[in-house]
């Protein structure tokens, strides 16, 4: 065999090996799961990963009962969800959500929420974009749920007349 074929065999045979070595590393990542509901940031993860997860039972859970017109059941926070798709960002590809730690005064928590979005890459791109966003929180019987936040929500939750404003009558 002449040099050239064996510097070949052994590119080929590098590149085969990490590619096995990224898809084990991938595989072996354990999958998301909920965080206890003892802090902010934790209230704010579990509630954006429900909504990834359609969880939409358990992403009710984390909005404030002091909401002038919250969802009534989880059927209608999945209705408000997919009629607002554009305001959740729910057609948009792999989404990762990172919280920092609140930032609390006494009742109130603000939590600064990081959102890598991950996308087909081209070439010199890493396929990734970042951002964040804020979501606050407040204090209820000893439970933080959520009265407000950036994205992944509806603002009319937090108005007397509600999401589903038949107008005006004639």
């Amino acid at each position: 065999m002449k040099s050239t074929d064996r510097f070949l065999i052994a590119i080929v045979a590098g590149v085969l090996l990490l590619v096995t070595v990224a898809l084990v590393v991938a595989m072996r990542q354990a999958p998301l799961t909920y965080r206890p509901d003892t802090a902010p940031d934790s209230v704010a993860f579990n509630y954006l990963l429900a909504l990834q997860r359609n969880d939409y039972a358990r992403a009710l859970a984390g909005l404030s009962p002091r909401l002038a017109s919250p969802p009534g059941n989880a059927q209608a926070l999945a209705a408000d969800v997919h009629e607002n798709r554009y305001m959740f960002q729910m057609d948009e590809n792999l989404v990762a959500f990172s919280p920092d730690p609140a930032q609390v005064s006494a009742e109130t928590a603000t939590v600064q929420v990081h959102e890598t979005r991950f996308y087909q890459g081209q070439l010199f791109n890493s396929g990734e974009t970042t951002d964040s966003f804020e979501m606050r929180l407040g204090q209820t019987g000893g439970a933080w749920t959520i009265v407000s936040a950036d994205r992944y929500w509806l603002p009319c939750w937090e108005q007397a007349n509600g999401c589903h404003n038949p107008g005006p009558k004639p």
